[in-house]
């Protein structure tokens, strides 16, 4: 029997306003990608497109994650955190991405670095937020794993 917990979303993701296009851009992209036919062919459980993908369209305020969004959080397969200097400074962005830590998700967090450093050293640089900073490095010396967009 597979115990493979089935998911409403492929992914979450998490971002600051002030990176919205990058997350706009992310998600069409994401859900309109189907998979080569020899990965799945060689895969079999993999799905055949990535979709769908969640982003939250409200800007919140202070204060607890809203009952919706945990759902949405707790229904999604991975968590893709559009990691900016704005995303740094987000007290959001820091508990969606602690809600997947707390639930022992770590390996489904993917950082989506769009502008700035990982431990820049320097708030003005810096892109990942505290709970990302918190992750020990492996051996590599690598926290988390992360996707550069080129400039």
């Amino acid at each position: 029997m597979d115990n493979k917990r089935i998911y409403d979303n492929y992914a979450f993701i998490s971002y600051k306003r002030e990176d919205e296009k990058w997350a706009e851009w992310l998600q069409r992209k994401l859900e309109g990608y189907k998979l080569p036919t020899i990965l799945k062919k060689t895969n079999p459980s993999l799905p055949r497109h990535l979709r769908p993908i969640f982003r939250d369209k409200t800007d919140l305020g202070g204060g607890i994650l809203s009952d919706e969004l945990e759902k949405q959080l707790q229904n999604s397969e991975f968590l893709i955190v559009i990691c900016s200097p704005h995303a740094s400074r987000s007290e959001w962005v820091n508990k969606e991405i602690q809600v997947f830590i707390d639930e022992g998700r770590l390996g489904n967090i993917i950082p989506f670095i769009v502008e700035g450093l990982p431990h820049a050293g320097s708030a003005v640089e810096e892109c990942f937020p505290q709970a990302l900073k918190n992750i020990p490095k492996d051996k590599e010396g690598y926290s988390v794993n992360s996707i550069k967009l080129a400039n």
